[in-house]
């Protein structure tokens, strides 16, 4: 069910009501000066070369921005069925021989919530905050790396945690533009790596060598799966075609009053205010959707995604 459209948006949405209306006042004072020099309107067919291109544009723009969002939605798609190979698969290809391989299995399954949670987090830039849905599955190896003022904090809100300290010393990469700071938490590569040492050190006689090659893979595609939705996400749409469809755009409704003439001013305001919201109702639609990983409405629902992943292993825990 899609929720209502309140007062927030509403005041967002009022930046790009002024675009027409300042469209409408630019037309109407145009059509004044065309209507009394003929001298100053433009050939009627000239535009229709300029809007077949200025649509062909657009629509790339669009689309671009599109399949962007479409393969983020497929990555995570991927990512929860992922997940549900990998709960299946630990579940039924290891063979449980004491207590300890017991829990450590278990630790596994609740890893693999952890990473899908940490993943989101991530992408939303809180790199060093522990959700509070996974404070409790966190393996000791991790909660080992937080103080415990960062996982008191974690607990009691829902704020981002400090960078966790480290003695180690920077490398000649520090301070570069680079996505991956290792003074960070980095919780989506520890928990990785912590689910890729468990499989490893699952003895042979408990672990085909096939299903083995199952879970490796299926650990790998986790990592593919983060990695891709970073590329996403870190891949800016050039500013030398955006900055071009804009002024493209921005002339174009300069020079669409001057074919005004033999139109009164009625006419003349509503085929302005169409063409204005058109065109820059598309651009904002590739604006939204060119960056799917967001809290926004129309960005995907990775918190949904999340919670069924959730779902999936506490159903999945109760079945061994």
């Amino acid at each position: 069910m899609t929720a209502p459209y309140n007062y927030e948006q509403f005041q967002k949405s009022r930046i790009n009501v002024w675009v027409p209306e300042i469209g409408i006042g630019f037309a109407c004072v145009i059509h004044y000066v065309v209507q009394r020099n003929s001298d100053v309107s433009l050939p009627t067919g000239i535009l229709s070369y300029v809007y077949v291109v200025l649509g062909l544009l657009l629509a790339f723009r669009t689309n671009t921005a599109y399949d962007r969002y479409w393969e983020g939605r497929k990555i995570w798609n991927g990512l929860e069925e992922v997940s549900m190979n990998l709960f299946r698969g630990l579940q039924c290809y290891v063979t449980i021989k004491n207590e300890e391989m017991r829990k450590k299995n278990d630790q596994a399954l609740k890893n693999i919530v952890s990473t899908c949670f940490a993943i989101r987090y991530y992408l939303l830039g809180k790199h060093d905050y522990v959700p509070t849905e996974i404070c409790e599955i966190l393996p000791p190896e991790i909660l080992g790396v937080l103080t415990s003022k960062n996982y008191d904090n974690a607990v009691s809100s829902k704020q981002s945690l400090p960078a966790s300290s480290s003695n180690s010393k920077k490398g000649s990469f520090s301070g570069s533009n680079s996505d991956f700071n290792e003074e960070e938490l980095n919780l989506p590569y520890r928990l990785t790596f912590e689910l890729s040492k468990y499989i490893e050190s699952i003895p042979s006689d408990c672990l085909r060598p096939q299903a083995y090659s199952v879970l490796l893979t299926s650990v790998n595609s986790m990592v593919s799966a983060f990695k891709g939705s970073l590329r996403i996400q870190t891949t800016p749409m050039p500013y030398s075609y955006s900055s071009f469809l804009y002024r493209s755009v921005i002339l174009y409704l300069v020079c669409l009053p001057f074919l005004s003439k033999g139109y009164g001013y009625l006419i003349t305001a509503l085929i302005q205010a169409l063409v204005t919201f058109l065109l820059y109702g598309a651009l904002a639609i590739a604006e939204e959707i060119e960056d799917p990983f967001g809290d926004d409405k129309n960005d995907l629902h990775m918190k949904k995604i999340c919670g069924n992943i959730y779902k999936e292993w506490e159903f999945i825990s109760k079945l061994a």
